[in-house]
């Protein structure tokens, strides 16, 4: 959604300082010229935004368009962003999870807000490798599909998913989602089918 996305580039903004139109587009996840539109809508709405030309250009925020909160304390901004060091990516949460992170951030005082991103990456939960340095490798399943599975769980909607039982051939089953879990890197659905539990 477009007022989604023009509140995280002010967020953006606000954090990094000046950012380049091709760094804006890759942390959005649009095209450079949906940025270049996007900071047209922001001038517009009187956001004051400006643009630097040359070599180490790019488009920052006027001095001083910051507003700051001080509602979280630097333990609930560390809980915050160690919770969520990833884990949401899981359950196609990903982006969502991202913006929420910079609302959060842009929410704390400057102070608190470095030190609190200091400490999180002092802090790991589930690590891509173990203590012996062996790589992990987590599922490889497309977004779409874990954000249609998301949905159909939050909904209490039926799937119909092809599925292979250990030693059987795949088939499609349509069973009713209870709940998404994640483990040690491996998501699992819970529901039921003709009244039987199922993972």
């Amino acid at each position: 959604m477009r007022a989604d996305r023009l509140v995280s580039m002010v967020l953006l903004l606000r954090q990094r300082g000046r950012m380049s139109a091709d760094n804006l587009a890759r942390e959005l996840e649009v095209s450079t010229r949906t940025v270049l539109r996007d900071i047209d809508a922001l001038s517009a709405a009187g956001v004051p935004v400006f643009a630097e030309r040359g070599r180490y250009g790019g488009f920052a925020l006027l001095p001083g368009f910051r507003a700051e909160l001080t509602g979280l304390s630097l333990d609930e901004t560390l809980a915050l962003l160690t919770a969520g060091s990833g884990r949401g990516e899981q359950f196609g949460l990903r982006s969502a999870l991202a913006s929420a992170m910079l609302k959060v951030l842009d929410a704390v005082p400057e102070g608190v807000r470095g030190a609190a991103t200091d400490a999180a990456q002092r802090l790991l939960i589930e690590p891509p490798t173990d203590l012996l340095s062996r790589r992990r490798t987590p599922e490889d399943i497309s977004s779409s599909v874990t954000i249609e599975v998301r949905r159909a769980v939050l909904a209490g909607q039926k799937l119909r998913i092809h599925y292979a039982a250990a030693g059987q051939d795949p088939k499609w089953r349509t069973v009713d989602p209870v709940g998404l879990v994640t483990v040690r890197d491996r998501g699992y659905l819970l529901a039921t089918t003709s009244g039987a539990d199922r993972t």
